[in-house]
């Protein structure tokens, strides 16, 4: 027989380290936020209704271009026209979000998020023509990467 010793727990039952339960709730935060962001993206952008006139915020990433935040936007502008029928006009409050260290067009630093400015789509109704989503963001990137080029810090963005 051996001489090693044997922590037993008291009533019988295992115990768990510490490190193991720490790491099991970090696993289950992880996964939360998963199932969260899931929801989020099934149920469409978040879209401030005053009457027929529908406002939503639209985070554009520095490290991505115009167009393809062109192409996010107009997604996001189908999927609020389709879910409220309602909406007549809509409007995107743009901001971009930036690494350290970046600088606007006067060469001062900025502090996240930065703020850039309005894009309004007044024809809902034809947005909601579009088969889906990525139709309407195909056909129309072109579009919205104009407006995002027109509104204020887009030298914030990848070229």
């Amino acid at each position: 027989m051996s001489d090693q010793v044997i922590d037993k727990p008291t009533n019988g039952t295992p115990t768990k380290s510490k490190k193991t339960g720490c790491a099991t709730l970090v696993v289950l935060a992880i996964v939360l936020f998963v199932i969260i962001g899931l929801i989020g993206d099934c149920m469409g952008p978040s879209v401030k209704i005053n009457g027929d006139s529908g406002t939503m915020e639209h985070i554009l990433l520095s490290t991505a271009t115009a167009k393809l935040e062109g192409y996010r936007i107009a997604q996001e502008v189908y999927n609020a026209a389709t879910k409220h029928a309602e909406l007549k006009t809509i409007i995107v409050n743009c901001k971009v979000r930036v690494g350290g260290g970046a600088v606007d067009k006067y060469g001062k630093s900025v502090e996240n998020p930065v703020t850039m400015g309005a894009i309004t789509i007044n024809d809902l109704d034809e947005v909601r023509k579009y088969k889906d989503d990525g139709a309407y963001a195909y056909e129309n990137q072109g579009y919205y990467e104009g407006r995002v080029l027109g509104l204020d810090n887009s030298n914030l963005l990848d070229k």
